[in-house]
């Protein structure tokens, strides 16, 4: 079986494809048409904005902040103890209440509730930079520290 029973083309100049009765320009127009399409729709996916953060003043939050690439983020408990230091003093001051801790070698949990919708991002925001300075300066590195930004749920209450 040739090329043609395999719906190929038998080169560029072929007056028509014996399968679909086509020429081999509309081949290109159609292949042209279709790397279009492919083109506009990642440039519309790039192009969106990401998801709203659910912001809902009085409720618990579960917060998660990760490690670049999983990495560590807590390398000696003085670090820790900077980070909750910071954390309590920031989260009393946007009046948000941190309700329990969990900090891992490589990210962290933090329920929490705040009084005002931007209480847990402008904790978070304060926190984040501050530590990530302080570990940039005690361990002479450069750079970011977390992937992303931190990431968030509603913890439903139970009933």
């Amino acid at each position: 079986m040739g090329d043609a029973g395999l719906g190929g083309n038998r080169g560029k100049n072929s007056r028509e494809n014996r399968d679909t009765g086509k020429t081999g320009t509309d081949h290109v127009f159609l292949l042209g048409l279709v790397r279009c399409y492919v083109a506009i729709v990642f440039e519309i996916l790039l192009s969106m904005p990401r998801r709203a953060r659910i912001i809902a003043a009085g409720y618990p939050m579960h917060v998660i902040l990760r490690g670049i690439d999983r990495a560590a983020v807590f390398f000696e408990d003085d670090d820790r103890q900077f980070f909750l230091d910071h954390l309590v003093a920031v989260a009393a001051e946007e009046s948000v209440a941190v309700h329990a801790y969990v900090l891992m070698t490589n990210h962290l949990h933090l329920p929490m509730t705040a009084a005002r919708d931007d209480g847990v991002t402008a904790v978070m925001k304060r926190v984040g930079q501050r530590y990530v300075q302080h570990v940039n300066r005690t361990s002479r590195r450069t750079g970011g520290l977390f992937e992303g930004r931190f990431r968030s749920s509603l913890i439903e209450a139970d009933t």
